[in-house]
């Protein structure tokens, strides 16, 4: 099985693969000095093989992206059509992806969802011995960690850990709006 982990990003989507065992395979920063539409353009022609190559290696590939951040207020718009164009290119190439809310990454890697990009790499040293050039490469390596959990590809995580991947698996209802 291949985990990858995606972080999007407007200046370094972070790009990540793991095996079964948790091994790396490939891990990059996806850049373009573009803007506007061809910086979207770039990000996906960038992505396209990467993610591609993991999932053409003929084992079950799973993909697992970072969701918005509906709490920002930069960027929120262009963020929102990088994350459309990614799934839609995941989607395109058959490639199965589950979101994760950037505070369930957060709990999964520090025992916090409110943690900063400090905090997640040092998160991700301590726990797991990596470093990372970019953060969202770091980010992207932690959402296949909490990929391996969810597939269960990980003995006994830590209570926290399991919380949140129980959160993630649990069927969302809606609550239905009672008059009064």
């Amino acid at each position: 099985m291949i985990i990858i982990g995606i972080d999007p990003s407007l200046t370094s989507t972070g790009i990540v693969s793991v095996n079964e065992f948790g091994i790396i395979l490939t891990s990059e920063a996806v850049k373009s000095k573009l803007f506007g539409v061809k910086r979207l353009s770039d990000i996906k022609e960038q992505m396209i093989p990467k993610v591609r190559y993991d999932a053409d290696e003929g084992e079950e590939t799973m993909v697992f992206i970072e969701g918005y951040s509906y709490g920002s207020l930069n960027n929120r718009e262009i963020l929102g059509e990088l994350g459309g164009m990614i799934r839609l290119m995941l989607f395109e190439q058959e490639i199965p992806f589950i979101d994760v809310a950037p505070t369930s990454l957060k709990k999964f890697v520090t025992g916090k969802g409110n943690a900063d990009k400090i905090a997640m790499a040092l998160g991700i040293q301590k726990t797991w011995g990596k470093d990372f050039e970019t953060t969202d490469q770091a980010d992207a390596f932690a959402l296949c960690q909490l990929g391996l959990a969810y597939m269960e590809l990980i003995p006994d995580p830590p209570v926290f850990r399991q919380e949140v991947i129980a959160g993630m698996k649990a069927p969302k209802v809606k609550k239905k709006k009672v008059k009064k």
